[in-house]
């Protein structure tokens, strides 16, 4: 159970999954035409993708990966060739 004051628990308000803030945005990480992560974020939590895009921690781990791992692969076929 949070440790909010019952006036505080309403329902309809987003609440980070990191830190229990009010959330500001959504995970908009998204897969193949799998549904987008949709993790509520507060705005220490949220990173700013561009565009109005925001990624979880998570996912901000798993981006990086990716990008490293692609630009590794155009290194390979740089000196490949």
């Amino acid at each position: 159970m949070s440790n909010l004051p019952e006036e505080h628990l309403n329902h309809s308000i987003l609440w980070c999954v990191k830190c229990g803030r009010v959330a500001a945005f959504r995970c908009d990480w998204q897969e193949g035409t799998a549904d987008p992560c949709d993790r509520p974020l507060c705005v220490f939590h949220a990173k700013p993708l561009g565009n109005g895009k925001h990624l979880c921690p998570r996912h901000v781990r798993v981006h990086k990966f990716e990008k490293a791992k692609q630009k590794q692969e155009e290194r390979s076929k740089l000196f490949a060739a």
